[in-house]
């Protein structure tokens, strides 16, 4: 006697049917087959099954697009998106035109659109106080701190957001500041050196530079290096160096290098300080406490910038203040990027290195370029900065300012105050 199997109920035959049970029980079995599996057949090519309602075996043929999955038809043209207008309401999004970017909108259907980008930043005018500043830092978490003339000291957790604090400079002018190892270093005319552990109190130290200017000042490699007037022959200056940013020692050397010195840069290898030229424009040492060897770079004139991008020295040097850069960890001969607008848009400039980006602001203008393998570099439009006009003509500062680079946006400070691009 037949039984049923326990998925589907078809007939099937025991062991103990006898012969012609057996046979009438396989036989219901290939009808109850037959008929549960009817909806496999048919069909044509492309299709594909699906289910056509709860019952168990109960499937349709349908077409690849069907009504629960994106059509094909729904894009109809090389580079066309598929966006949404409403939860499970998919929708195309035609393709833009070359050079447009997909930005968010609410206001369109599918919350995004193509646009033109603008041919120039959007700048905030944050802090109206115009005073020259030097140089913007970052600790990296909280807070930045931006510099200028006469003591001018800035701080600000946002970038939007500035409160003056009281730098310990006097009316002496900050030409540089850094952050270290826990450690707000500021450095600027007549060999002052302050330190600060939060950016708001700040404490004066001895450099030992004499009374000579200190330009820049970097942390790297555990040790401070600063920079200044009184280098080369002069040797009254030059390079003072700190593993605690509290106690500093100032290295004595005699040189054939221009007498003050512009900027530091650590490369991994070697501390490389740039300078005017006096037959060389730059040296380089293991470390500041060693012995320093002279170079020149092949270019006319000093060096103003320098920074290590991981595989090249990036500098800023020369009469016309061109970019360039070299792979050698001793700096040595450097290359020109080709292109004919640096120069203009370095000149009397500030400079900022970031992710692979050398920004570049002069009087007037702001720009980027990007440092390549070979002397070919593709550089970013010059970007109008904001001014303060005297009637109907810009009145042009005559120091470019400072600006800084970060996730958060672009600062540019000048005479006339903080802007951000945020």
């Amino acid at each position: 006697m037949a039984t049923t199997t326990p998925n589907f109920g078809w007939d099937i035959p025991q062991s103990t049917d006898l012969v012609k049970d057996g046979a009438t029980a396989i036989a219901a079995l290939g009808t109850d087959i037959d008929t549960a599996l009817v909806d496999l057949k048919g069909g044509t090519t492309g299709q594909v099954l699906s289910k056509n309602s709860n019952t168990d075996l109960d499937f349709t043929w349908v077409a690849q697009d069907d009504s629960n999955a994106i059509q094909n038809a729904i894009v109809d043209a090389k580079g066309d998106l598929i966006s949404a207008t409403a939860a499970d309401t998919p929708a195309r999004l035609a393709v833009g035109t070359n050079g447009q970017v997909l930005t968010a909108d609410s206001t369109q259907s599918t919350g995004l659109k193509w646009s033109t980008p603008a041919t120039g930043f959007t700048w905030t005018h944050r802090e109206a106080n115009k005073i020259t500043m030097q140089e913007i830092a970052y600790d990296g978490s909280s807070l930045y701190v931006a510099v200028g003339s006469s003591g001018t000291l800035y701080t600000s957790t946002n970038g939007t957001t500035w409160t003056s604090r009281t730098s310990g400079f006097g009316a002496n002018d900050i030409f540089g500041v850094g952050y270290g190892n826990g450690l707000w270093v500021a450095v600027g005319t007549n060999g002052t050196i302050t330190t600060s552990p939060d950016g708001i109190t700040w404490t004066a130290r001895t450099s030992n530079m004499s009374t000579n200017d200190i330009m820049a000042v970097t942390y790297a490699n555990s040790v401070w290096v600063a920079v200044g007037g009184g280098g080369g022959s002069t040797n009254t200056g030059g390079i003072t160096y700190s593993t605690d940013g509290i106690t500093w020692t100032r290295k004595s050397q005699t040189l054939t290098v221009g007498a003050r010195y512009y900027d530091a840069a650590w490369n991994g290898t070697n501390w490389i300080v740039v300078a005017d030229s006096s037959t060389n424009n730059y040296l380089y040492a293991s470390t500041p406490s060693g012995t320093w060897t002279a170079g020149a770079t092949g270019s006319a004139g000093s060096v103003y910038f320098i920074a290590w991008d991981g595989t090249r020295n990036l500098t800023i040097e020369g009469t016309a203040y061109v970019s360039r850069y070299s792979t050698s960890t001793t700096l040595g001969t450097t290359t020109t990027y080709t292109n004919g607008h640096q120069g203009e848009q370095a000149y009397s400039g500030a400079y900022f290195y970031y992710n692979n980006l050398l920004y570049i602001s002069n009087t007037r203008y702001f720009g980027s370029l990007v440092p390549a393998t070979s002397a070919t570099t593709t550089v970013y439009p010059g970007q109008l900065l904001p001014m303060i006009t005297r009637s109907t003509t810009p009145f042009i500062n005559s120091h470019a300012g400072a600006i800084f680079v970060g996730a958060i946006g672009i600062i540019w400070a000048s005479q006339y105050g903080i802007f951000t691009s945020f």
